[in-house]
């Protein structure tokens, strides 16, 4: 510890302060053992010592002023929070004193918030960021070694030896255990068998089957590790009660392990612990591990309040006709219903298929049933059996059923129970209390913005009805108003003036009302057309209307849409969505300015892009997420990727929309051209995790993203929204939001190009290693690299050849590397991400690398405007970008 720290031990104790690159000096490994990590045994070491970079910080915060800070905090909130108590008992006399004059008891209790205690910014820093100097405990030093020579023998090393010495160093008040191990030789496996006694013989074939469908976790020639043969004792069980043999738990199953005379081999067997229940008369009675299938399912609907009536009053007429009353704010449930809906089957081949009539469940409920038995039905995998060889017990069907339930939104608290038939033997009894949830819900967001680094603030009020029609409908009502930071078009007026640096400036004002309402089905299909689809699919339909008014220096933009989509799930990994029909209308109102300098530069790409369109898009998205599998099956590595396909007019042209309507030899409806392209787009990710041992505190990401969009037909080129760019914040880090040019467009020689730069092709690959120095502060060193390009040239510019992608597409691939900074909030996480370029594809060959000369480049400044010149940024100058969320 330096000397001027403000933090001190006392003068008896001894602080352990050591580096984490030292750990071979702590533990020492007697011997060559390829299955022992000293990385793994420094896990179990307490205390362990402080982190450098946490200890700094830690000592540079004065602890007097720290506590001084504290106090005096302490002191103003107190003095706040006797104030609104005051205030509270005040206004609650003068309530109760109102109440009793009227000679009512009751009265609506008024209750004040307190303030939350605040420490300060200092006590913020030494708790979240620093960390305390850990000081030498030689209790938990020799608990240390216990736990090593505990764990070793877990591993299957059953004759190791531990030993411990503590150095010191007196004069810097500093100690160093060093633990020595000699683990010895190793016990394995030599044979594996199963309880072989015939009453567990079913459960002996659901072992086979255990072993074809997961990899077991056990071979021959393993070390006889007892935390690897714990963990496959709960995967097997997990295994059986997913094959309908309920509340089947691992305290059933125990190994038996011989080593008698076997020269450190081991032979290991799954032996079962019969199931045994005692009776009234206090003997025991053995109960058979078996299957069972579902006899029964009730679903109790309680109310959540008196508002969650339709006529409170009448149902308290009700009651009191039954002589009840409501106990502890429990609401008796009067009414019963028996469900019985028809099944579609085929009984016969030649006869065809047929509808058979099947009991679904009771429904206890009050009133109305809050939404259609039948869809409380679709979300219950737990079904009951008619007998064949349907309706078995599965335990993840419990869970998926609490989730679709949940999914609905519409129950505030769900309870599933699942209980033995005391009538009849391998039958379970299901149980759903369901408590209804507020119906209606109003909220007021304020949000900070950052799309692609650029900052921005909005609002909005929303309106949620979540189950409008009695069906888990949700209509929602929502209006945002915000203003945005966005790139200009152009970096200089007509004039030659230089354009206001956006990045800084609320330059966009948006305004954005929209309608929702969803549907927790396919629309138009009928219910007997939904009863052939599996439940897993998660079946939703959404209808949006929406307006969007957004004003920048440039131009005042108006999008109005409407869009109708499909949305339903495929197994545990995979989403379909498909959007069978988005009505966009474009109307761009340009400034004068604007519309000059798109006039001047005349090309036909740019023109169409930024003109009044009107789009009716087909679009199928389909996202793979395997996070969740992933994690079930205990591995830390996973997959997540989405590909979009769109096209657009395709519909025009089979009806002939527009074919009379010709100007500027493009077609037109509603008075301004359609869109016609083809679009496709690729997000494919890798996350590896890299950490020791079951943590997650370092992390491999990586990115692909890979798209085009061809315009045909009507239109000359993509339209702004569908176009691709490159830069920013969760880009290409190294180039600003937007800047990358098409291919190897060198844009600086053109006083006239302009500033925000897209394009019909994307590529981009990046690659993120993220680690952290404390829970709160996080970190990340990442390689960016891509770029896009134009899928055809322009014949009138022979310029235009550099932009399109070919075969030298390599040479033009923007690279950049840097760091990155993360505070994490729990709820979100702020980023500083600090980049330089390493390949600058627009320099001219030879001079695109950071290392590299740039005479020609220097050669061609000189030839232009200085104040031009002067309003270029410097080649590989670095980028400092603001986010807000991991970039991917």
């Amino acid at each position: 510890m330096k000397k001027n720290s403000f933090f001190r031990a006392p003068e008896n104790a001894t602080i352990h302060f050591l580096s984490q690159n030292k750990k071979d000096s702590i533990v020492s490994l007697k011997g060559s053992y390829p299955d022992i990590s000293i990385e793994e045994l420094y896990t179990l070491l307490k205390p362990q010592p402080n982190r450098k970079f946490n200890l700094f910080v830690y000592n540079r915060i004065d602890s007097l002023k720290m506590n001084t800070q504290i106090e005096r905090k302490k002191e103003k909130i107190n003095a706040v929070n006797e104030r609104r108590m005051a205030r509270q008992n005040r206004i609650n006399k003068k309530r109760n004193d109102k109440s009793k004059a009227k000679g009512d008891r009751n009265y609506f209790q008024k209750v004040v918030k307190l303030k939350k205690e605040k420490k300060g910014w200092r006590n913020f820093i030494a708790t979240n960021i620093g960390e305390a100097p850990v000081l030498m405990d030689t209790v938990k030093v020799l608990k240390s070694k216990d736990q090593i020579q505990l764990f070793l023998k877990n591993q299957g090393f059953l004759e190791n030896e531990v030993s411990v010495a503590i150095r010191y160093k007196e004069k810097k008040k500093k100690a160093y255990p060093v633990y020595t191990v000699v683990p010895k030789t190793p016990t394995r496996i030599q044979k594996i068998y199963f309880d072989d006694r015939p009453e567990y013989s079913t459960l002996k074939e659901e072992y086979y089957q255990f072993l074809k469908k997961k990899d077991t976790l056990i071979h021959i020639g393993d070390l006889l590790n007892q935390d690897v043969l714990d963990t496959e004792r709960a995967r097997y069980s997990k295994f059986c009660r997913d094959g309908a043999f309920f509340d089947f738990s691992k305290s059933f199953i125990y190994f038996e392990v011989d080593t008698i005379g076997r020269d450190h081999l081991a032979t290991v067997t799954f032996k079962i612990i019969p199931r045994t229940e005692e009776l009234v008369d206090g003997t025991t009675t053995v109960i058979p591990h078996t299957t069972y299938k579902i006899g029964d399912v009730t679903y109790v609907i309680k109310n959540k309040n008196k508002d969650s009536f339709k006529d409170y009053p009448a149902y308290e007429k009700k009651l009191a006709g039954y002589g009840l009353g409501i106990v502890g704010g429990r609401y008796p449930l009067l009414d019963t219903l028996y469900y019985v809906d028809s099944v579609f089957k085929k009984k016969f081949i030649l006869f065809g298929p047929t509808d058979v009539l099947v009991y679904k469940g009771t429904f206890i409920y009050n009133e109305k049933l809050p939404v259609s038995p039948f869809l409380i039905d679709r979300q219950n995998f737990l079904e009951i059996t008619d007998g064949g060889d349907n309706g078995w017990y599965k335990e993840y069907y419990v869970e998926r059923s609490y989730s679709r339930l949940l999914g609905l939104d519409i129950f505030s608290s769900i309870t599933p129970s699942v209980k033995m038939d005391e009538d009849e033997s391998r039958r379970l009894n299901v149980k759903y209390e369901l408590t209804t949830a507020d119906k209606q819900l109003f909220s007021f967001e304020p949000n900070a913005t950052n799309s692609n680094g650029y900052l921005g603030a909005s609002i909005s009020m929303n309106y949620t009805n979540k189950n409008i029609f009695g069906g888990a409908e949700k209509l929602k009502l929502s209006i945002t108003g915000g203003v945005e930071s966005q790139p200009a078009v152009f970096d200089k007026t007509v004039d030659g003036q230089q354009v206001l640096n956006s990045g800084r400036t609320f330059n966009t004002i948006e305004i954005y009302p929209k309608i929702s309402l969803e549907f927790p089905k396919l629309i138009p299909m009928g219910k007997r057309l939904q009863k052939t689809l599996s439940k897993r699919l998660y079946p939703n339909t959404v209808i949006d209307l929406s307006y969007n008014f957004q004003k920048r220096s440039d131009f005042v933009r108006n999008l109005t849409e409407f869009a109708y989509s499909w949305k339903f799930n495929e197994a545990k990994t995979k989403i379909h969505q498909i959007k069978w029909q988005s009505f966009n209308f474009i109307k761009l109102q340009k400034s004068e300015d604007f519309a000059i300098k798109l006039a001047l530069l005349n090309d036909p790409y740019l023109l169409n892009t930024y003109s009044d369109h009107f789009s009716n898009k087909f679009e199928y998205i389909f996202t793979y997420n395997n996070q969740r599998i992933q994690k079930e099956e205990g591995k830390r590595n996973y997959v997540f990727g989405t590909a979009t396909f769109g096209t657009s007019g395709y519909l025009f042209d089979v009806v002939g929309v527009g074919l009379n309507d010709v100007e500027n030899e493009l077609r037109q409806i509603f008075g301004v051209p359609f869109t016609q392209f083809l679009k496709m787009d690729y997000d494919l990710r890798y996350y590896m995790n890299v950490s020791k041992y079951k943590s997650n505190d370092k992390m491999i990401a990586y990115r692909l993203l890979a798209g085009a969009g061809y315009a045909y037909g009507n239109s000359p080129s993509l339209p702004y929204e569908e176009s691709f760019f490159a830069g920013g914040s969760n880009d290409i880090r190294a180039w600003s939001a937007r800047t990358i040019a098409p291919g190897g467009t060198q844009i600086w020689r053109d006083t006239n190009a302009t500033t925000t730069q897209i394009s019909d092709m994307r590529l981009e690959l990046n690659v993120e290693y993220r680690f952290q120095f404390s829970d709160f502060i996080k970190a990340a060193i990442f390689v960016d690299a891509g770029n896009i390009w134009k899928l055809q040239d322009d014949p009138e510019n022979p310029e235009d050849d550099l932009s399109v992608f070919g075969k030298n597409f390599v040479t033009q691939v923007a690279m950049g590397a840097g760091f990155g900074l993360r505070l994490d909030f729990d709820f979100f996480i702020v980023r500083l991400d600090g980049a330089i370029p390493i390949h600058n594809p627009y320099m001219f060959a030879g001079e695109r690398w950071i290392w590299e000369d740039r005479t020609k480049y220097k050669a061609i400044l000189n030839t232009l405007p200085d104040n031009y010149v002067n309003s270029l940024k410097i080649p590989f100058s670095p980028t400092l970008s603001f986010g807000i969320g991991y970039p991917f």
